[in-house]
């Protein structure tokens, strides 16, 4: 398995295509994850197009920082506190 980091799928969320093709080859011959930390990256400085991406790929965030998070339009915290 490989742990995808941020600086990586930063670049195919960019259109990179090397990027996208080494994902791709990577993904058909071994397992790819990705950590709790690189979600938090990609979502928090997320751009608009990016953005559309990301929730393309199917990503949410939970988090209780709605706040923290104005570019994820419809964000809400998964429980109360």
């Amino acid at each position: 398995m490989i742990l995808v980091d941020t600086d990586v799928l930063s670049a195919h969320l960019r259109g990179h295509e090397v990027t996208r093709d080494w994902l791709r080859q990577t993904r058909a011959q071994r397992r790819l994850a990705t950590s709790a930390v690189t979600v938090a990256e990609l979502t928090s400085g997320i751009r608009s197009a990016a953005r559309h991406t990301v929730e393309r790929l199917g990503l949410e965030l939970a988090t209780l920082n709605v706040r923290h998070y104005p570019m994820l339009d419809g964000l809400e915290a998964p429980f109360q506190t």
